[in-house]
């Protein structure tokens, strides 16, 4: 029993380091306030199929109907509500993936899909680039927005403009 308590213990303090990083950055991520005025917005989650498109036909005749209401400003569409999105690993051009270990978690990033105008609707501005446009969707191709803190992390400040950009196998 005192090699099993041993080993218990020894298990304990190896993980606590990993679980108390982990627990900081969730609960950072979901105390990070965000850029817009948030009392002005609804955020409604639309349950679909697995293999449904995001922007379908059905999706598209209910942005219709809500943007025919009186009160509603703007309507827009995302894959998920920004503080659940999804998180995936990326390989930057240029960038090589082993200056980023993966075993830190360091080029993990926060992704999710929108509508060509989500940034319109929530009132923001590109600070470089160009907007999405409905040819985007089809694309093969297909535009990325990056935020100041990942052109930060990443790109050590410098533009994204014109870099590529990929998903790349989990490690």
């Amino acid at each position: 029993w005192n090699a099993l308590i041993v080993v218990q213990v020894a298990f304990a303090v190896a993980v606590l380091p990993a679980a108390i990083k982990i627990g900081v950055t969730e609960i950072r991520s979901s105390l990070t306030a965000p850029n817009y005025p948030i009392e002005e917005f609804v955020a409604v989650e639309v349950a679909m199929d697995a293999g449904s498109n995001l922007f379908g036909n059905r999706l598209l005749e209910l942005k219709r109907r809500l943007q025919a209401e009186p009160e509603v400003a703007g309507v827009t569409f995302a894959a998920s509500l920004p503080q659940r999105n999804s998180t995936g690993r990326i390989e930057v051009e240029g960038i090589p993936v082993e200056a980023v270990p993966a075993t830190t978690g360091a080029n993990r990033v926060r992704t999710f899909g929108i509508d060509t105008d989500y940034l319109d609707v929530y009132g923001l501005r590109n600070v470089a680039g160009r907007r999405f446009n409905a040819l985007d969707a089809s694309a093969t191709d297909r535009p990325v927005i990056v935020d100041r803190s990942f052109a930060q992390r990443f790109l050590k400040g410098e533009s994204a403009v014109g870099r590529r950009f990929r998903y790349a196998a989990s490690a």
